[in-house]
């Protein structure tokens, strides 16, 4: 289990608000909360924080939502994360069970489910 205490956000806060606006979208999905989420966990289409892997469990309950627009921003959200490279090494122990615990299998669920669903979907108009 991550301890929510000692992971942070893009701002330097604890890792305890983003698991907050992350069960208060599982509850109830809301565009303002996603825009705070997106802003607590990505910098310029990249996430730096020790947050973000902490985030991907939830991000994968959230990712099998019926609801389309709940279902593509975790999907989303969970790509940016898993494609950032790492590059904190205090955070070492993050990418670790990343790569060998429950946070590597909801990155792979994860994935998985977005590859699965964009490829059932029609491409969005731009």
């Amino acid at each position: 289990m991550i301890d929510r205490t000692a992971v942070r956000d893009v701002r330097g806060d604890s890792g305890i608000i983003v698991r907050e606006l992350l069960d208060r979208l599982e509850q109830q999905p809301d565009a303002a909360l996603w825009k705070e989420l997106d802003s607590r966990l990505v910098v310029e289409a990249e996430c730096c924080c020790s947050a973000g892997f902490a985030a991907l469990p939830a991000l994968s309950r959230l990712a099998r939502s019926d609801d389309t627009e709940q279902r593509d921003r975790a999907l989303d959200l969970a790509a940016v994360i898993t494609r950032t490279p790492h590059r904190n090494h205090e955070d070492d122990h993050l990418a670790s069970s990343a790569a060998t615990g429950t946070t590597r299998q909801s990155a792979t669920t994860t994935t998985a489910t977005y590859i699965e669903f964009r490829s059932a979907q029609p491409p969005r108009p731009t």
